[in-house]
């Protein structure tokens, strides 16, 4: 049975629609450890640009990662990681959709790495 066999309708809430199908990406990087680390993976959905506060993969000279970004406004996005030494950034919508790649929408710490064998990414 899956899970999504036993869950109970959820009404539909006002949010803006997804485009794409998720997929699951793998974390190499400790940008924001100590809540994801390398090895663990994070369930994506594609978007083009800021739908709400949220962890996004954001792009940047051909590196993905993921970032927590947040609505600050007068136009402008606070992307930070979670490393205690570096300021959050600010920049505009605009640029912001020019890094954009996906939204967060559910995270998976890898707990014992040895359950996984080889997992393609």
């Amino acid at each position: 049975m899956a899970i999504f066999d036993v869950m109970p309708d959820i009404p539909e809430i006002a949010l803006p629609r997804l485009a794409g199908k998720p997929e699951m990406m793998m974390i190499e990087d400790m940008r924001m450890a100590p809540d994801l680390r390398v090895g663990d993976f994070v369930m994506i959905s594609p978007v083009d640009r800021f739908q709400y506060d949220s962890l996004y993969v954001l792009e940047e000279l051909e590196v993905m990662s993921v970032w927590q970004c947040q609505h600050i406004g007068g136009g402008q996005i606070s992307i930070r990681s979670r490393e205690r030494r570096q300021r959050p950034r600010i920049v505009s919508h605009e640029e912001f959709k020019a890094m954009v790649v996906a939204i967060v929408g559910m995270t998976c710490r890898v707990l014992d790495p040895r359950i996984m064998g080889e997992v393609r990414h």
